[in-house]
């Protein structure tokens, strides 16, 4: 028996829950959203997030050792990773040097 949700068919039922519930590979933002943060976000979210971030960059560079694409995504989580958002987590305090002061 085959079943298929729109035109396409599920070989299985994870594939079947995928097709009927719209789950995808995460999108881009999501990724960056990873990698940089949000804005207002806590310090105790901001752990939680970059401990996420380390274990999905590790996983992708042991990927990547066999799979370009994984080898691909990874480079560029690291380069995520330098970037430094332009907002500060809640509760943190802004750097002396940014009152709004020009250089």
């Amino acid at each position: 028996m085959r079943t298929y949700v729109g035109d396409q068919e599920a070989a299985n039922p994870s594939e079947f829950e995928e097709l009927a519930l719209g789950f995808e590979d995460p999108t881009p933002q999501f990724f960056q959203a990873l990698f940089l943060g949000r804005p207002g976000e806590s310090a105790a979210d901001r752990a939680a997030r970059l401990s996420v971030a380390r274990d999905v960059l590790a996983e992708l560079q042991e990927r990547g050792a066999s799979d370009d694409i994984a080898r691909q995504d990874a480079e560029y989580a690291r380069a995520l990773s330098k970037l430094a958002p332009l907002w500060h987590p809640v509760g943190e305090a802004m750097p002396a040097d940014s009152e709004g002061e020009a250089a």
